[in-house]
């Protein structure tokens, strides 16, 4: 047998494995719809007039409740609103657990916006003013997601973060403003330690997201299964999904997080094909070695 055969046989579970990654957006967000509509009351200003006013608003809540793929499938949808206008607006998003550093959020940002800049040789407000020029000259507004905020504070002092909230008052030209800010916490402690000027700032508007029940993971790992089509229904067994809703939802003793939720479905699926090639195989006569066990 082909060391890589694998690769060229269809796999008997999944459809589409990039639907359970944690970078996916999916078309639906269960249990989310709350917390969605209060993110769009408090942004409709600057979406549908743009300009008019600048908006700071914090997603509050632990790991895997959902606040990161809120923020992402706002961006898109105001991304897909603002192209049906006169004006754009688009959406960037920064992971403060990569980019700790007010320059790297800054280059990051560029990036986003296809702002071709040097890695070297440009200050963080350097690299604002930049951005800045591009927005202004070209008409375009921008939301900024600074995601798990929580390490920015540790790791570069708040004074990253007074800077970064100070971005809507400095980039504006003519009394328009041109950024709107979503700030992603974990804990209110973090929050608690700053200053009163910039914890003023960002305690206004603020959106929580408690840990998901076992009945409400149930629901997010069938969207994935029905709506998004990342593994064959017939693949799957109710069990296996009460199983992993018992264990991982909040109301049982679990996290609440649908992140660990997504990821046991995404393994429990690589073991299941695992065990199906390789009973294959041994039906095949060949002898396969999977993780200390051989199967003829």
């Amino acid at each position: 047998m082909e060391m890589f055969e694998e690769w060229y046989r269809e796999s008997t579970i999944f459809l589409d494995e990039r639907k359970l990654s944690f970078d996916y957006v999916p078309r639906k967000l269960p249990h989310r719809g709350d917390q969605l509509r209060k993110l769009g009351i408090l942004l409709k200003g600057f979406v549908v007039a743009p300009g008019a006013n600048s908006v700071k608003v914090v997603l509050l809540g632990p790991v895997g409740t959902g606040k990161t793929v809120v923020a992402k499938y706002f961006g898109m949808h105001v991304e897909k609103y603002s192209s049906r206008r006169d004006y754009t607006i688009k959406y960037a998003h920064v992971n403060c657990h990569k980019d700790r550093t007010l320059f790297l959020i800054m280059q990051r940002v560029a990036c986003q916006l296809d702002l071709k800049v040097p890695r070297r040789g440009f200050s963080s407000h350097e690299l604002m003013l930049v951005i800045w020029n591009y927005l202004r000259a070209s008409n375009t507004f921008l939301v900024l997601t600074i995601d798990e905020a929580d390490y920015l504070v540790r790791n570069a002092g708040e004074e990253v973060l007074y800077d970064l909230t100070r971005i809507s008052d400095d980039m504006r030209d003519q009394e328009r403003f041109r950024t709107a800010l979503i700030f992603v916490f974990r804990s209110m402690a973090n929050i608690a330690m700053l200053d009163e000027s910039v914890k003023s700032t960002l305690t206004h508007n603020i959106i929580k997201f408690e840990p998901y029940t076992s009945d409400q993971i149930e629901d997010i790992l069938w969207s994935r299964i029905l709506d998004e089509g990342a593994i064959r229904e017939s693949a799957v067994d109710e069990e296996v999904i009460e199983l992993i809703g018992n264990l991982v939802g909040y109301d049982r003793g679990g996290r609440g997080d649908a992140r660990l939720a997504i990821e046991l479905l995404w393994r429990a699926g690589k073991i299941a094909d695992c065990l199906l090639y390789t009973s294959d195989a041994a039906d095949d006569g060949e002898s396969v070695d999977l993780g200390g066990r051989r199967i003829i």
